[in-house]
């Protein structure tokens, strides 16, 4: 009995968490501003953000909050912002944000590294793997 009892509770329970991550309360947190997904972005890359001649923020991303915002019945509101800021603004100033570090692939290494941490060069070659004072010959 206590066996039944214990195998229906487990079931309950677990029944209760799954309808619990489909409930549109643990969907999304409430918005900063009742109607309005904000959104920081630094607008700098096209064709993911830029400005048009109106000056109006166009581009695959202000598309994509778009949607999104549609999805939370909500107008977006793109805000441009410093990169370095973005994150700190999460929650606060911004209901979302997106981040975007584009590189160039042709340009060169800044040859920048932490300054705890220097570079070393890594034999990877079997007659480069024998001891320090070795390879220095």
């Amino acid at each position: 009995m206590t066996s039944t009892l214990k195998k229906i509770s487990r079931h309950v329970a677990l029944t209760l968490a799954v309808s619990a991550c489909f409930s549109p309360v643990t969907q999304a947190a409430e918005l900063l501003t009742e109607g309005v997904f904000k959104v920081g972005m630094e607008v700098t890359y096209p064709p993911f953000e830029s400005y048009d001649s109106n000056n109006n923020i166009v581009g695959l991303d202000p598309e994509f909050a778009a949607l999104i915002a549609q999805h939370l019945q909500a107008k977006p509101q793109l805000i441009d912002t410093k990169f370095t800021s973005l994150i700190l603004g999460i929650g606060k100033k911004y209901d979302a944000v997106i981040l975007r570090d584009v590189r160039d692939a042709g340009a060169p290494e800044t040859g920048r590294r932490h300054p705890l941490r220097p570079l070393r060069r890594v034999d990877h070659r079997p007659e480069g793997r024998r001891g320090a004072a070795e390879n220095r010959r």
